[in-house]
């Protein structure tokens, strides 16, 4: 039997269905071959767990909104397929797409159409769903449910209410947001941009740096001794957090850490009185965790402690490449000016400069190494030409 669930506001008059058995996805998945597009949102739950996970999947159809349970016992294998070649509206994609590619290996063989980066490219400064919702639909909408736990089950009504929303408006507000783009002859700038961030986010992750992981925030000023209790700390921290499927934060911040290294690299120790003050939930079993990799820090030997990475000696640039970047700096200052967007979002410090030094100057290589997209080299060549 298919749970039907009314939502209580915005309007009554809107339900959706709650997907988490075969005669459920039954429905959805007959909404889904006879639509034209979907509007997509994803739900995880990183700020409860370790192991973050994809906890729901929203959809609206046809003005027909649905919530999928991935967690629940069924075979999702036949939706997955489905929705991949249908076209898709997120609203910030780039972070749904990544848990589903995580999750799934999901990769969208069909459009999407990014209502954050239509946004962007609209030169709007709130760019959140709440706040373009009301700007160009006139609907408020409730922020209550942002930090749920979305692993809990079973989930409140105000919580499902709240994830079905972030789908329910996203079909109307694609097309006010498209209409606009393509007002200013920027339809194609957006379109461009999706490709490439749906590229981007099926791109395998290099391993990480085993000596740059646990290099937090804050800790440049510290000595080797120190990094070498904050780099033993951090990795008691991942172990606590993975053991208890918790997050790290959750386990002991950033900021506790550091100050505990210092303390701790003065000769101090954790049962003294007068050091940082432990979280709660440092106790019993985790607390001789804790103390057994204080003392791997202290037994390690001066020679072992790891230093502050080396500064790269800075190569002065060629007066002629200054030039050609403060001319290309100065027209990418004048374009956002122009265009009314972020100047950022034309083409970084770094990319112009990489312009700048290129020889001989191309901006069509700058397209083919992903430097550029082809909207933002069209943007720049006048005043690239204006350099040769």
């Amino acid at each position: 039997m298919e749970r039907i669930f009314r939502l209580l506001s915005p309007s009554s008059e809107t339900s959706y269905l709650y997907v988490d058995n075969r005669s459920a996805l039954e429905v959805l998945l007959d909404n889904m071959q006879k639509a034209q597009r979907i509007a997509l949102d994803t739900e995880a739950d990183s700020l409860h767990h370790y192991y973050e996970k994809v906890c729901l999947i929203q959809l609206t159809i046809n003005s027909k909104n649905f919530i999928v349970d991935p967690l629940a016992d069924i075979d999702l294998s036949e939706f997955m397929t489905l929705l991949s070649q249908k076209p898709l509206i997120f609203h910030g994609a780039d972070y749904d797409l990544r848990m589903l590619y995580a999750w799934n290996g999901f990769k969208p063989a069909s459009e999407i159409f990014d209502t954050m980066l239509a946004a962007q490219l609209l030169g709007l400064e709130h760019l959140g769903l709440v706040a373009i919702d009301e700007k160009f639909l006139n609907v408020t909408l409730s922020k209550t449910g942002q930090k749920s736990d979305w692993a809990d089950r079973p989930l409140t009504q105000t919580q499902l209410e709240y994830a079905c929303n972030d789908t329910r408006y996203l079909d109307a507000l694609a097309d006010r947001l498209a209409h606009e783009l393509e007002r200013l002859g920027r339809l194609s700038w957006h379109q461009e941009t999706c490709e490439r961030l749906t590229h981007a986010v099926t791109l395998e992750k290099e391993p990480p740096d085993p000596d740059k992981v646990w290099r937090i925030r804050g800790i440049s000023s510290l000595h080797p001794q120190q990094l070498e209790f904050v780099k033993q700390l951090w990795h008691w921290r991942q172990a606590e957090a993975q053991q208890a499927d918790r997050p790290p934060f959750k386990i002991m911040s950033n900021h506790l850490m550091i100050e505990l290294a210092v303390w701790l690299a003065h000769g101090h120790d954790l049962r003294q009185n007068g050091g940082p003050k432990l979280p709660r939930n440092c106790t019993n079993h985790r607390f001789k965790n804790l103390e057994n990799a204080v003392n791997r820090a202290k037994n390690t030997t001066s020679s072992q402690w790891p230093q502050h990475p080396k500064q790269r000696k800075f190569k002065p640039f060629e007066e002629h490449t200054l030039k050609i970047f403060d001319k290309m700096y100065a027209c990418c200052a004048q374009l956002a000016n122009d265009l009314k967007l972020p100047a950022s979002l034309i083409a970084s410090r770094a990319v112009l400069l990489a312009i700048a030094k290129e020889n001989p100057l191309s901006l069509d290589k700058m397209v083919r190494t992903g430097c550029l997209m082809q909207w933002q080299a069209d943007l720049l060549r006048p005043a690239f030409e204006d350099t040769k």
